[in-house]
């Protein structure tokens, strides 16, 4: 459905967000980096930075966001996310830069999300070497940075591409990363 781009959270996922069990390890972070998305920084305002010692980074990073399989994984330009999200630094965005992925051209060919029953979607579906390329792209940047204890506030698909494991909506969990290029040959 096309009117849930960039949807918000239900009001289960902001008492979930509110519930988010976070132990004492937030006090030795260094960087906090979050999607970009309107779900996840909402996740982020109620979850982690009422417990989140305020001299920080917060960085938003179009990386971390989720792979686009619905419209709601599609965003809204950072010009209007400054305003409703004043607590994070957007810099590394342009304000009117489409940062999510979308194409001008047909979706591709094959399609890798359910379609068998007559299925259609809104929005085409992030290929799977491009979510790849960007999984890449973003562990290089995430090597890069010079904090070693860095909080990160995005998805399901990222974080499981990142630890090979599953996580339930609102975990937190330290994990131990590092950086494991994968080739999309």
């Amino acid at each position: 459905d096309g009117s849930l781009i960039d949807s918000p959270l239900s009001d289960v996922g902001v008492q979930q967000a509110k519930k988010m069990k976070i132990d004492d390890g937030l006090k030795d972070m260094e960087l906090v980096v979050v999607s970009p998305l309107t779900r996840t920084l909402q996740t982020f305002e109620y979850g982690v930075l009422p417990k989140l010692p305020s001299n920080i980074p917060i960085i938003a990073q179009s990386l971390a966001t989720e792979r686009v399989y619905t419209a709601s994984d599609t965003g809204t330009v950072i010009a209007d996310l400054k305003h409703r999200f004043p607590s994070v630094d957007f810099s590394l965005i342009d304000d009117n830069e489409k940062w999510w992925y979308h194409t001008d051209v047909s979706p591709q060919k094959e399609e890798w999300r359910p379609h068998q029953e007559g299925q259609w979607y809104a929005v085409p579906g992030e290929p799977k070497q491009i979510f790849e390329e960007r999984m890449d792209n973003f562990q290089k940047w995430l090597a890069a940075r010079p904090e070693t204890r860095i909080v990160l506030v995005c998805h399901w698909a990222i974080f499981r591409y990142l630890t090979g494991d599953e996580f339930e909506n609102c975990e937190a969990r330290l994990v131990q990363w590092e950086y494991n290029h994968v080739s999309t040959n």
